[in-house]
C-alpha cells in the first residue's frame, strides 16, 4: 500500500442500497478519504447521493476505476452479484471490503479470494456484528472457558415480510441462508474456533412463490463442526409486518458447564454457570446508530477493522480465506436442500 493514511485513499463504493448507502455517509462523515466516488445501476440515485454527499458519481464501474484509480473498493451490491465488481475491483489493484455473503456460488467465492491473494491485496468480507457489544462479551466468555465447551447453538432469525416483498428487489436470487444467516454462521465459527464439516438443510417454499417471488420462506439447517459442536440454523423472511422489529432472533449456545441465551430483539442475555446466572441488559450503540450527528457503531468499527488492515497488509480475521468456511457452508445448504442428503465438507 503506497499510502499509510485513509486521508490519501482513493475510495469507491459499488452499490448504493442500504447499505451502500450508509457506506457513502461513514466515508464522507466519519474516515474523510482524498476521494470518493460511487456507482449504481439506478443512475438517478448514485447522482442524488453524490450531491447529497459532495462525492463523484459514475454511470461505469469501469470508468469510474480509470478515472479514480481506486485505494479501496466498496462492493454492496445484492447477495449474488458480488462477484464481477470484486473481480474488476482487484484487476485495477485495489483492496476491496465485500458485504456478506462473499459470494452465493463456491465456485465465485474461491476465484475472489485466489484473486486477491495472487494480486496480493486485502479481500475481506463486512462481518460488522463481531463489533456489536454483546456478541464479543459472548466470545469473551466462551474463550474463558465459563461455559466450559460449547456443544450444541442455536440461531433463529426472523425478518419481516417486507424485506422479500418490497426492501429488496432480488430476493429470488438470494435466499435466509445468504441474506439472514450469514452474520450468525460467522460468529459461530469465531466462538467455536471451528470449521463446518457436514450440513443438512431443510426449505419451506409457500408463502412467497405464491407472491410471485421463487424463493425459501425459511430454511432449517444442522451444521457439525470439527470440534463435534452441532450449530441448528432457522431462517424465515416471511414474519408479519406487525412483529416489533423488522430484523430478529435470537442465540442459545449450550456448553459443558454453563449456558448463554440472548435475544436480539430486547439485547438480553442470560448466562448460567455451575457458580451461579447473571442477567444483562445490553444498551449504547449497535450496528449504526446516529450519534451526534454521526453513524456509530459495529459498522464503523468494522470499517475502520478494514482501513487499518489494508494500512497494515496483515490477513484479517474476516477475509476472503478465513471465512470461506462460511460461504462453502452457505453453499452446502442450498445443495443439501436440492438433494436432499448430508453434505459432507
Amino acid at each position: 500500500m503506497k499510502s499509510k493514511n485513509i486521508k490519501d485513499f482513493r475510495v469507491c463504493i459499488i452499490g448504493l442500497g442500504t447499505i451502500g448507502s450508509r457506506y457513502v455517509r461513514v466515508f464522507s462523515e466519519n474516515f474523510n478519504p482524498k476521494s470518493v466516488a460511487i456507482h449504481d445501476l439506478d443512475e438517478a440515485k448514485s447522482r442524488q447521493l453524490a450531491q447529497q454527499y459532495n462525492v463523484k458519481s459514475y454511470d461505469r464501474i469501469e470508468t469510474m476505476f480509470e478515472r479514480e484509480a481506486p485505494d479501496i473498493v466498496i462492493v454492496a451490491t445484492p447477495d449474488h452479484a458480488h462477484e464481477d465488481p470484486v473481480k474488476l475491483a482487484l484487476e485495477s489493484n485495489a483492496s476491496v471490503l465485500v458485504e456478506k455473503p462473499l459470494a452465493t456460488d463456491l465456485k465465485a467465492a474461491v476465484e475472489m479470494v485466489e484473486l486477491a491473494e495472487e494480486k496480493n491485496l486485502t479481500l475481506m468480507v463486512n462481518y460488522s456484528q463481531r463489533y456489536v457489544t454483546e456478541f464479543s462479551w459472548i466470545k469473551t466468555q466462551i474463550d474463558s472457558g465459563s461455559i466450559g465447551k460449547p456443544i450444541m447453538i442455536t440461531s433463529t432469525k426472523y425478518d419481516t415480510i417486507c424485506v422479500p416483498t418490497g426492501m429488496i428487489k432480488w430476493a429470488d436470487k438470494s435466499s435466509p441462508v445468504f441474506f439472514m444467516t450469514s452474520h450468525d454462521l460467522d460468529l459461530i465459527c469465531w466462538y467455536l474456533h471451528a470449521n463446518p464439516v457436514e450440513v443438512f438443510a431443510l426449505e419451506v417454499k409457500k408463502n412467497l412463490i405464491g407472491k410471485g417471488i421463487d424463493a425459501h420462506d425459511g430454511v432449517h439447517a444442522v451444521v457439525k463442526f470439527d470440534t463435534g459442536a452441532t450449530a441448528m440454523f432457522t431462517s424465515s423472511w416471511i414474519i408479519p409486518d406487525t412483529y416489533p422489529v423488522v430484523a430478529g432472533g435470537r442465540m442459545d449456545i449450550v456448553g459443558t458447564e454453563g449456558f448463554i441465551t440472548y435475544s436480539m430483539n430486547e439485547r438480553k442475555l442470560a448466562i448460567y454457570t455451575n457458580d451461579g446466572s447473571q442477567e444483562i441488559q445490553f444498551g449504547g450503540t449497535h450496528t449504526a446508530d446516529i450519534r451526534n450527528e454521526k453513524l456509530e457503531g459495529a459498522f464503523i468499527k468494522s470499517v475502520q477493522s478494514f482501513i487499518e488492515t489494508v494500512i497494515d497488509g496483515k490477513e484479517a480475521d474476516t477475509s476472503g480465506r478465513n471465512t470461506l468456511r462460511v460461504t462453502e457452508a452457505q453453499c452446502a445448504m442450498i445443495r443439501s436442500i436440492k438433494e436432499n442428503t448430508i453434505i459432507k465438507l
